[in-house]
């Protein structure tokens, strides 16, 4: 338990942010005697920093909020989680019915013209 407990910590640690270099997370996972994660020995400090430079420059852009349809917002971030809400499949229903009753109606105005011609 306790060496899971450590594990978890570091795994956030290192998720949220450190000053430590890999070869120091590795050297504190071997202390607490549990295999290294993959994701630790492929950890970039450097492309850490650029990404958190380029999200830093282009926040609001980012972050931009997109109305929808349906009457929602999202971020792009967001885009595919919205598009699953509630809220926005309701909309998608409500309108194709509303789509097949104009369909419906156009038949019939063309059917209708057809037959008086």
């Amino acid at each position: 338990m306790a060496n899971q407990m450590s594990n978890d910590i570091l795994i956030q640690t290192i998720k949220y942010g450190t000053h430590k270099s890999k070869q120091e997370w590795i050297e504190d996972f071997k202390t607490i005697g549990i295999d290294v994660p993959q994701f630790v020995l492929d950890y970039d400090r450097e492309e850490d920093i650029k990404q958190s430079k380029y999200y830093k420059k282009n926040k609001n852009t980012i972050n931009k909020k997109i109305n929808c349809k349906c009457g929602g917002k999202f971020t792009k971030h967001n885009k595919s989680a919205h598009l699953q809400t509630k809220k926005h499949l309701k909309y998608l229903k409500e309108k194709a019915v509303v789509e097949k009753m104009m369909r419906e109606v156009i038949t019939e105005i063309v059917n209708n013209v057809i037959n008086h011609l």
